[in-house]
């Protein structure tokens, strides 16, 4: 935890600190809290734990790390993490329609997320940063991390016990 996020006081603070991290976010329409609108330089992959475990710690062990949200398993099912990625034009689609089949999927361009704006609590969706945002870090880029992420499938399959039908 970093003393300069205490001093982040009001949601103006906090959309201009997610900015300089690479993060385009905007004061809700309510004032009260704020948001991040997907566009077409910064999109979210979402995905359940423990696949989300998983790829969390690959992409630290290969310099791939970035802003990562989770949201608690009280607003659901099972605990879910949102990491942020840079769009590139090496998306391959047929990939993302893999993830998309496995449950993971892109939060598009126009996609609304509320970020949390205050150290103490999380946001009132229940999200809250496991891994903090960083000025002057680049987010990942999502070709790397869909890259990633399928290694993380294929290693979790491999090391799943086949059960005999």
């Amino acid at each position: 935890m970093n003393a300069e996020w205490d001093r982040l006081a009001s949601v103006g603070d906090w959309c201009k600190f997610y900015r300089e991290c690479g993060l385009p976010a905007n004061p809700r329409g309510d004032s009260r809290s704020v948001e991040l609108r997907c566009d077409e330089h910064v999109a979210a992959l979402a995905l359940r734990a423990p696949l989300a475990n998983g790829l969390f710690t690959a992409s630290r062990l290969v310099g791939l790390g970035g802003p990562t949200l989770v949201c608690a398993a009280g607003h659901r099912r099972e605990s879910s993490w949102l990491f942020f990625v840079q769009i590139d034009k090496r998306v391959d689609h047929a990939e993302l329609g893999r993830l998309e089949r496995l449950g993971i999927s892109l939060c598009r361009k126009r996609s609304v997320l509320i970020l949390p704006s205050s150290v103490n609590r999380s946001a009132s969706n229940g999200l809250r940063w496991h891994w903090w945002p960083e000025r002057g870090r680049e987010l990942p880029r999502l070709s790397h991390v869909v890259a990633e992420l399928l290694d993380v499938v294929v290693t979790t399959l491999i090391s799943q016990p086949l059960v005999a039908s």
